[in-house]
C-alpha cells in the first residue's frame, strides 16, 4: 500500500470511504477530500511522509472495516468474507 502514488492513494481511500457502511459516509468522504486539499501545498518531506503514513493507515482501517482489500498491482478489489465458514454440505 505504501507503494501507491499520492493520486492513487487518494483514489483508493475515497473508493473505500464511499463503501463505508455508515449514515455519516458522505461527511467522511468530505473530510478526506478536505484533508488532502489542505495538505496539497506541503513541501517539507517529513511532513509529507507523516501525512502519507496517516492516509495509508486510514485506508487499511477502512478496508478492514468494510471487508475489502485493494490489490495494488491490478487495482481490483478482493472481497473477504468474515465470520465462520459453513463447510458442511
Amino acid at each position: 500500500m505504501s507503494e501507491l502514488s499520492l493520486p492513487q492513494l487518494y483514489r483508493h481511500i475515497l473508493h473505500a470511504a464511499r463503501k463505508f457502511p455508515s449514515i455519516k459516509r458522505d461527511s467522511v468522504v468530505q473530510e478526506i477530500k478536505a484533508e488532502f486539499t489542505a495538505n496539497k501545498g506541503l513541501t517539507a518531506a517529513k511532513e509529507i511522509q507523516e501525512k502519507r503514513q496517516l492516509a495509508v493507515s486510514s485506508l487499511r482501517q477502512l478496508e478492514e472495516y468494510i471487508g475489502v482489500s485493494l490489490d495494488n498491482s491490478a487495482e481490483q478489489s478482493q472481497i473477504f468474507l468474515r465470520g465462520p465458514a459453513n463447510t458442511s454440505t
